[in-house]
């Protein structure tokens, strides 16, 4: 999935220091891309991730048994995040980013 992503929007990741992320150096070399470590209890350094894992749980809530869950389901759940304003986007959608879509900015009226 990641090698989808045009290459100057990846530039750098940051993992938690979680096992699941031993091979770390595999998938740095073949998406040329920096792996970065956050500081273990420093939520703060993974922001998007953070603000993400919150979207995330209006779908699936803690403790949600991931096991059952189908793939076509989480496939509506990216595209309900993907296609979701953003404020730190200028209110545009990550796929609207990822496209290159400009959106005007507001008028305000003045009476």
């Amino acid at each position: 999935m990641f090698k989808k992503i045009p290459l100057k929007y990846r530039q750098t990741i940051t993992f938690d220091n979680g096992k699941e992320f031993y091979q770390h150096e595999v998938f740095s070399k073949a998406l040329k891309i920096q792996c970065c470590f956050a500081t273990p209890y420093a939520s703060w350094e993974r922001g998007l991730n953070e603000h993400t894992n919150g979207l995330s749980r209006q779908y699936l809530p803690k403790k949600t048994e991931f096991i059952g869950i189908e793939n076509d389901e989480i496939l509506v759940i990216q595209k309900a995040l993907n296609n979701r304003p953003r404020k730190v986007l200028n209110y545009r959608t990550p796929n609207e980013v990822m496209r290159g879509i400009e959106k005007p900015l507001g008028v305000a009226l003045h009476g």
